[in-house]
Parts: structure tokens; sequence; C-alpha cells
């Protein structure tokens, strides 16, 4: 586990660095999600986006997420989330999931990343073409699921 990546950074997300720490030779899956920066939202024209957090709380609730998702699939993952500046076409988020089956791996994944929606203090500031920018609406946080049952629903 030590050689994997913090759950936060601000570097360049890049899938070669990160796709060997993914895959596990017991699994007979690996699902892998790249989140990038997209250049239309809403109708207008993105050219990058600031994203800010509470790094030690964002951490923990990646963390607690991290082991979530490993505890679902079955296997090792990635979970990491980039902060500061990321241009159009950038990875701003990489999730992988390692299980023994495929549905373990896509459920992890996807379980993962609306939890990361709702419940990291990560927020979003867009830029645009025109040199304007606007800080995003984003979903009320929520806490973690308190039992094993709840995070199994």
């Amino acid at each position: 586990m030590e050689d994997r990546p913090r759950h936060l950074t601000r570097r360049e997300l890049r899938q070669e660095e990160l796709l060997p720490r993914s895959g596990d030779p017991e699994c007979g899956a690996t699902v892998i999600f790249s989140g990038t920066v997209r250049r239309a939202n809403q109708g207008r024209t993105v050219s990058s986006i600031d994203y800010e957090a509470e790094e030690r709380l964002a951490d923990a609730a990646l963390s607690q997420i991290f082991e979530e998702m490993e505890r679902t699939a079955g296997g090792p993952g990635v979970l990491i989330h980039r902060l500061g500046r990321v241009p159009v076409g950038e990875a701003s988020i990489f999730i992988s999931a390692s299980s023994a089956h495929r549905d373990q791996a896509f459920r992890a994944v996807r379980d993962a990343i609306e939890a990361v929606k709702v419940r990291v203090p990560i927020w979003k500031k867009e830029h645009y073409e025109d040199g304007s920018s606007e800080w995003l609406d984003g979903k009320p946080l929520q806490s973690a699921p308190q039992s094993e049952k709840e995070i199994q629903t």
C-alpha cells in the first residue's frame, strides 16, 4: 500500500503512472474511470477548472471512500483527485478497482465516484474562453454510511 498515491495531488494525473497500481494478477477484472474537464458546460465554453478543497477533510473522506471501494471490489484500487487548475481534456479524478469478477469492479468504481460527489469537500471554479469565471453549485455534502448494510445499498 505504500506505493499508492495520496488521494489528493496537485500534479497532472498520468494514466501510465496510475495503471500499474490498478491491477492484480489474482483478479479477473479491473475497471478504470478517468473524469476529465470537458469543453462545454451549460452552453458555455470552458477553458479550465480550479479545484479547491479543505484538504484534511477531503483526504479523510477520500480515504474512507477508497476503503469502501476496495472492500466492495475485493481487490486493489486507486482513488486520486487533482487540485488546482486543470485544463480542458486533462483528468481531475482517477479511480480504478480490481475484482475477481467484473460486476463487483464496475459497482465499486460507480459507488466511489458517486460518493466523491456528495461526501468530499472539493469546490469547482470554471474558467471560460471569454475570460470570465464562476464557482459551480455543488451537491450538499452527506456523511458516510454508518453501517456495513448502508455501504452495500
